[in-house]
């Protein structure tokens, strides 16, 4: 599996994830997140958060700035298991998805699985991987706003962060790259990070190392 590429692996969750009901996928993301734990830290995953990004998170909430997760994992997953992690509501925060069909009373084909008059039917059909050159289009599709401040961590963040340097006037914007070269309190790693590594030094933005820059 780590060989996979992203989109391969969003084309395998595509499948194994669908075939459900929203509420049963969201009963399955809720015992996820009440259980799986990472297996080097013995940790849950939900509580292996950066602490700096929730301390970035509160100063911007304190000042009035509206936050979204824009990321390629999977939408309905990160609403159910990341909503109050990082108290984030659920209606902003943006992911990759799968092809939706509400299923009614008259209609329904699959044998009524959810015991409700209606419901909404998760097809095994990728409808949007968001990521790269999707990331600044579902933007404005789900926000209509340019982001005055962009963090990302890797090269499916470059157009993301492209996209707030470039339409926004100069020097009113804020674009964070998070370099993750700390092996000791971390994991040291680049790879899937080269391309905007390289850009975000040719255009001067924030790179933050974890090694040096987070306490």
């Amino acid at each position: 599996l780590k060989d996979m590429t992203e989109k391969e692996a969003m084309d395998l969750i595509a499948t194994t994830h669908s075939n459900i009901s929203e509420i049963e996928f969201d009963n399955l993301v809720k015992k996820w997140a009440q259980n799986a734990t990472h297996p080097e830290t013995k940790r849950l995953f939900v509580d292996m958060v950066y602490q700096p990004m929730l301390e970035l998170l509160h100063f911007l909430k304190t000042n009035q700035f509206k936050e979204f997760i824009v990321s390629g994992g999977g939408v309905d997953f990160m609403r159910e298991a990341l909503s109050s992690v990082y108290e984030i509501p659920k209606d902003q925060i943006i992911g990759s998805s799968l092809k939706y069909k509400f299923v009614d009373e008259i209609n329904n084909t699959n044998n009524d699985i959810n015991n409700n008059k209606s419901f909404i039917f998760r097809e095994p059909v990728l409808d949007s991987f968001d990521n790269t050159y999707e990331k600044p289009a579902n933007i404005v599709l789900h926000i209509g706003k340019v982001p005055v401040i962009v963090a990302g961590n890797s090269d499916g963040d470059l157009q993301m962060l492209e996209y707030a340097d470039d339409n926004n006037p100069t020097g009113k914007s804020l674009k964070i790259l998070i370099h993750h070269d700390d092996p000791i309190r971390e994991f040291s790693y680049d790879k899937g990070a080269e391309k905007v590594l390289e850009d975000a030094k040719k255009r001067n933005w924030n790179i933050v190392s974890m090694k040096d820059d987070f306490a």
